[in-house]
């Protein structure tokens, strides 16, 4: 197990954040595949705080943090 993984500078609501692929990596660690019992959010995890910008996919990242962080430590 890994004490931690991080991720660094999301990007949510910003035209070149990669929300797709971030919602396949946040599975890949829900699922134990890469097991952890941290996971760091690095950098900037908003580029705006106009949340009207962020799409259905952003949205989905944000509701999925929130329920890894029953299971494991977000910092």
């Amino acid at each position: 197990m890994n004490d931690a993984v991080v991720i660094s500078d999301l990007h949510l609501g910003g035209d070149n954040c990669r929300a797709g692929e971030l919602v396949e990596f946040l599975n890949f660690i829900r699922s134990g595949e890469l097991p952890t019992s941290r996971l760091v959010l690095n950098g900037d995890v908003f580029d705006s705080i106009d949340f009207r910008r962020l799409r259905k996919q952003h949205w989905k990242v944000l509701s999925l943090l929130r329920k890894m962080s029953d299971e494991l430590e977000i910092v």
